[in-house]
């Protein structure tokens, strides 16, 4: 005989996340989040409980565990999703999750209230700064590129967000707007000393701010070709952005033993090389794209947390068909 399985109290996991101390609520809500994910009448009964515990929960650890869950397994088309998130965008820790979730339930459709929230100065400015990347992902126009990473997020500022480049885009009808023609900035590169492999030049040809691709999964965001030569500070050293890495080096030789960082087979890779190297993107961490012209403009990753390099592509033009345009 087979022993019938003893259907799980959901009522009594509810309870237990709006009563109970944080390790109790934890493991209810672990559960809860199994039973979300099945195609069975315990299914909904486990959202609609997971929805409650967002809202009243008393510890904020568990209203968050529950409402990113909830935004997990959102589906398109899902109504009582839609009202539930429109219905908390007044409360200030739940925007992240609300908005992440009208993404998927109405899509498009989210954007206007998204918008509003991210223009909203009386939000907190990292709150924003967490809706405008999860709305760059969804509309694949990089409003999060001027977010600041790691400790420097807490420093971030509205001056940061791209105000005026997101309502541009929603004046347009959500639409990014003609891109304008490419300018190639000759003599400055020139002035820099910089020779650029055709491959790449004929990429920034037709190359526009707000292309972003795809690649050993994940995105990156490639220079323009008059941005290749705009300045930029790196550790109080002006510098026009195609040549980062030398002021990037010069930090690095304080800190590392000896005058090579090490690539990912273990090599020594010169800081000389390293400093030579020309700067074409970055990618969502804060890790670099470039170009190395000592071995004919190979393709490599230089890793910001380690210092370390690894190349990827033996030519940009290599690097590009692999790559998918988002």
């Amino acid at each position: 005989m087979v022993a019938k399985t003893k259907p799980v109290d959901v009522d009594g996991l509810k309870k237990i996340c709006l009563r109970r101390g944080k390790n109790a609520a934890h493991r209810a809500l672990e559960q809860l989040e199994k039973l979300s994910g099945r195609r069975r009448k315990s299914r909904s009964e486990a959202i609609a409980a997971l929805r409650e515990i967002m809202v009243e929960a008393p510890l904020q650890g568990i209203r968050l565990y529950a409402g990113f869950r909830l935004a997990d397994v959102a589906e398109a088309g899902d109504e009582a999703a839609t009202a539930f998130f429109l219905g908390l965008l007044d409360q200030p820790e739940h925007l992240y999750v609300c908005a992440k979730g009208l993404l998927k339930t109405i899509g498009p459709d989210a954007y206007p209230h998204i918008v509003e929230i991210v223009n909203d100065s009386k939000l907190d400015v990292l709150q924003r700064y967490d809706v405008v990347a999860v709305l760059a992902e969804h509309c694949h126009c990089p409003f999060d590129r001027n977010l600041a990473i790691g400790e420097a997020r807490k420093n971030a500022t509205e001056a940061d967000l791209l105000l005026d480049e997101i309502n541009a885009w929603a004046k347009n009808g959500f639409v990014a707007t003609a891109p304008e023609p490419c300018t190639f900035p000759v003599s400055d590169l020139k002035q820099l000393g910089v020779v650029l492999p055709t491959d790449y030049q004929a990429f920034l040809s037709q190359h526009h701010q707000g292309d972003v691709y795809f690649n050993l999964n994940r995105n990156w965001y490639l220079t323009t070709a008059d941005q290749l030569v705009e300045t930029i500070s790196i550790d109080r050293r002006e510098v026009a952005q195609i040549r980062q890495l030398e002021a990037m080096v010069r930090t690095l030789a304080e800190v590392l033993e000896g005058d090579a960082t090490r690539d990912d087979k273990g090599r020594p890779f010169s800081l000389e090389r390293l400093a030579a190297g020309l700067t074409i993107g970055s990618d969502d961490s804060g890790d670099l794209l470039f170009l190395d012209p000592l071995s004919h403009h190979s393709v490599w990753i230089y890793h910001h947390d380690g210092g370390d390099v690894t190349q990827v592509a033996d030519a940009f033009g290599d690097w590009l068909k692999r790559a998918k345009k988002n």
